[in-house]
């Protein structure tokens, strides 16, 4: 069974260099692993979701509020299946429809129906992640070094 992405549904996929990385994570104690853990993966997914958000066709409004980062663990004991997502939450409902597009609407309750056009597809995150993929995976990597040294820090200071 093939581990999921690194970046679930906005695909940056889990590369072997990391996957020693993430280990190391489970040899700490379990709740400062787990917390150094999630906050690596969600402040690594930084720059990419700048990207994103610099990609939306406006400047300002509900779409760029809405975009948020979230660390996922697909099971409870194997860390190496930990996953970061960039996705739109509340207020942003619609990213969908901007990103794919529609074909053309019409209003049938009028006679004759109105013609209320289509919305051209504006591939925000997809145009985003293919050029940002390889950079998105270093600044991940990055991200959890950092957070595995100041986790080791950390527990070495509590003694």
């Amino acid at each position: 069974m093939s581990s999921p992405p690194l970046f679930q549904t906005n695909t940056v996929r889990v590369q072997e260099q990391l996957g020693t990385l993430l280990d190391s994570f489970g040899r700490l104690p379990r709740a400062i692993g787990r917390r150094s853990l999630k906050k690596g993966l969600e402040s690594g997914a930084i720059p990419f979701a700048k990207l994103v958000k610099a990609a939306t066709p406006k400047r300002r409004g509900n779409l760029k509020k809405a975009l948020k980062r979230r660390a996922k663990f697909y099971t409870n004991s194997d860390w190496t299946n930990a996953a970061v997502m960039v996705v739109f939450g509340k207020g942003g409902r619609h990213a969908n429809v901007i990103e794919h597009g529609t074909v053309e609407r019409f209003n049938k309750k009028t006679d004759p129906p109105r013609n209320l056009g289509a919305i051209k597809a504006r591939h925000m995150m997809e145009e985003t992640r293919r050029s940002y993929e390889h950079a998105a995976v270093r600044d991940i990597e990055a991200s959890l070094m950092l957070e595995f040294a100041k986790a080791v820090i950390k527990i070495n200071t509590a003694k």
